[in-house]
Protein backbone atom coordinates (compact mmCIF):
# COMPACT_ATOMS: atom_id res chain seq x y z
CA UNK A 1 0.00 0.00 0.00
CA UNK A 2 1.41 3.54 -0.88
CA UNK A 3 0.00 6.47 -1.21
CA UNK A 4 1.57 8.67 -4.34
CA UNK A 5 0.75 12.12 -4.89
CA UNK A 6 -0.56 13.51 -7.93
CA UNK A 7 0.39 11.65 -10.70
CA UNK A 8 4.10 10.24 -9.55
CA UNK A 9 5.15 7.27 -10.99
CA UNK A 10 5.38 3.89 -8.86
CA UNK A 11 7.61 0.81 -9.50
CA UNK A 12 5.96 -2.52 -8.42
CA UNK A 13 7.31 -5.25 -8.05
CA UNK A 14 5.68 -8.48 -9.99
CA UNK A 15 6.43 -11.96 -8.12
CA UNK A 16 6.78 -13.69 -11.36
CA UNK A 17 5.36 -16.15 -13.45
CA UNK A 18 1.08 -16.06 -13.43
CA UNK A 19 -1.17 -13.50 -12.99
CA UNK A 20 -0.86 -10.62 -10.08
CA UNK A 21 -3.56 -7.80 -9.30
CA UNK A 22 -2.86 -4.48 -8.78
CA UNK A 23 -5.37 -2.31 -7.26
CA UNK A 24 -5.73 1.61 -7.52
CA UNK A 25 -7.73 3.75 -5.30
CA UNK A 26 -8.27 7.07 -6.48
CA UNK A 27 -9.14 9.82 -3.81
CA UNK A 28 -10.48 13.42 -5.29
CA UNK A 29 -9.69 16.46 -4.37
CA UNK A 30 -12.51 16.86 -1.76
CA UNK A 31 -10.90 13.98 0.26
CA UNK A 32 -13.94 11.70 0.34
CA UNK A 33 -14.89 10.86 -3.17
CA UNK A 34 -13.12 7.77 -4.22
CA UNK A 35 -12.64 5.39 -7.22
CA UNK A 36 -11.10 1.75 -7.30
CA UNK A 37 -9.28 0.46 -10.22
CA UNK A 38 -7.88 -3.26 -10.56
CA UNK A 39 -5.23 -4.33 -13.45
CA UNK A 40 -4.29 -7.98 -13.51
CA UNK A 41 -0.89 -7.95 -15.08
CA UNK A 42 -0.16 -11.26 -16.94
CA UNK A 43 3.69 -12.65 -17.10
CA UNK A 44 3.63 -16.06 -18.81
CA UNK A 45 5.74 -18.46 -18.35
CA UNK A 46 8.30 -18.62 -20.49
CA UNK A 47 10.85 -21.40 -19.68
CA UNK A 48 11.27 -23.86 -22.30
CA UNK A 49 10.83 -26.90 -20.44
CA UNK A 50 9.21 -30.44 -19.99
CA UNK A 51 7.17 -31.56 -17.05
CA UNK A 52 7.32 -35.04 -17.96
CA UNK A 53 8.81 -37.90 -20.10
CA UNK A 54 7.60 -41.09 -20.28
CA UNK A 55 8.35 -44.41 -22.68
CA UNK A 56 6.47 -47.82 -23.25
CA UNK A 57 6.87 -50.18 -22.75
CA UNK A 58 9.99 -49.72 -21.75
CA UNK A 59 9.55 -46.89 -19.16
CA UNK A 60 12.66 -46.76 -17.18
CA UNK A 61 14.22 -43.46 -18.08
CA UNK A 62 17.89 -43.52 -16.63
CA UNK A 63 18.60 -41.30 -15.05
CA UNK A 64 14.27 -40.68 -13.23
CA UNK A 65 12.74 -37.67 -15.50
CA UNK A 66 13.73 -34.14 -14.16
CA UNK A 67 13.02 -30.93 -15.81
CA UNK A 68 16.80 -29.70 -15.28
CA UNK A 69 18.14 -32.79 -17.04
CA UNK A 70 18.66 -32.61 -20.39
CA UNK A 71 20.12 -36.60 -21.33
CA UNK A 72 18.46 -40.01 -21.00
CA UNK A 73 18.86 -43.18 -21.74
CA UNK A 74 15.94 -45.89 -21.78
CA UNK A 75 17.74 -49.38 -22.54
CA UNK A 76 15.60 -51.67 -24.97
CA UNK A 77 15.00 -55.37 -24.56
CA UNK A 78 16.30 -57.47 -28.18
CA UNK A 79 12.84 -58.70 -28.76
CA UNK A 80 11.06 -54.76 -28.47
CA UNK A 81 10.71 -53.63 -32.28
CA UNK A 82 9.24 -49.66 -31.11
CA UNK A 83 9.88 -47.28 -28.27
CA UNK A 84 6.51 -45.09 -27.63
CA UNK A 85 7.58 -41.60 -26.11
CA UNK A 86 5.14 -39.08 -24.37
CA UNK A 87 6.33 -35.75 -23.31
CA UNK A 88 4.58 -32.61 -22.41
CA UNK A 89 5.42 -29.34 -21.37
CA UNK A 90 6.04 -27.43 -18.16
CA UNK A 91 4.06 -24.39 -19.93
CA UNK A 92 0.84 -25.46 -22.27
CA UNK A 93 1.41 -22.43 -24.40
CA UNK A 94 5.34 -23.46 -25.61
CA UNK A 95 6.06 -25.20 -28.83
CA UNK A 96 7.53 -28.80 -29.09
CA UNK A 97 9.42 -30.41 -31.92
CA UNK A 98 10.82 -34.17 -32.34
CA UNK A 99 13.54 -35.48 -34.12
CA UNK A 100 14.26 -38.72 -34.75
CA UNK A 101 17.64 -40.31 -35.58
CA UNK A 102 20.92 -38.34 -35.29
CA UNK A 103 20.69 -34.75 -37.06
CA UNK A 104 17.10 -35.56 -38.63
CA UNK A 105 15.49 -32.25 -39.15
CA UNK A 106 12.60 -31.38 -36.38
CA UNK A 107 8.73 -31.76 -36.76
CA UNK A 108 5.74 -30.01 -35.28
CA UNK A 109 4.89 -32.30 -32.28
CA UNK A 110 2.26 -31.55 -29.65
CA UNK A 111 2.56 -31.74 -25.78
CA UNK A 112 0.83 -34.51 -24.09
CA UNK A 113 1.42 -36.47 -27.61
CA UNK A 114 3.27 -39.86 -27.99
CA UNK A 115 5.59 -39.99 -31.33
CA UNK A 116 6.58 -43.85 -31.78
CA UNK A 117 9.99 -45.20 -32.84
CA UNK A 118 11.47 -48.08 -34.37
CA UNK A 119 14.70 -49.60 -32.28
CA UNK A 120 16.86 -51.36 -34.68
CA UNK A 121 19.44 -53.01 -32.72
CA UNK A 122 22.59 -50.42 -31.55
CA UNK A 123 21.16 -46.39 -30.29
CA UNK A 124 18.62 -44.62 -31.94
CA UNK A 125 18.57 -40.89 -31.01
CA UNK A 126 15.45 -38.95 -30.30
CA UNK A 127 15.65 -35.05 -29.08
CA UNK A 128 12.59 -32.78 -28.27
CA UNK A 129 13.56 -29.30 -28.83
CA UNK A 130 10.77 -26.81 -26.59
CA UNK A 131 10.63 -23.34 -27.62
CA UNK A 132 9.11 -21.06 -24.85
CA UNK A 133 6.26 -18.83 -25.72
CA UNK A 134 8.56 -15.86 -25.97
CA UNK A 135 9.59 -17.80 -29.35
CA UNK A 136 13.43 -17.26 -28.26
CA UNK A 137 14.14 -19.34 -25.50
CA UNK A 138 15.02 -22.95 -26.36
CA UNK A 139 15.93 -26.56 -24.26
CA UNK A 140 16.44 -29.52 -25.98
CA UNK A 141 15.92 -32.80 -24.54
CA UNK A 142 17.96 -36.34 -25.57
CA UNK A 143 16.63 -39.46 -25.31
CA UNK A 144 19.18 -42.42 -26.36
CA UNK A 145 17.17 -45.69 -26.97
CA UNK A 146 20.06 -48.37 -26.25
CA UNK A 147 19.43 -51.92 -27.89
Amino acid sequence: NSIVPNARPVSVALPGVGNTLITIRVVAADGTTTRTYTITVSQPNTSPALNSMSGYPATVLNPSFNPNTFFYTIGIPASQLTETLTVTTADSNASVFVSVGANQPYTPFASGAAVTVETPSGTTIVRFRVVGVDGVSVTVYTVQLVK
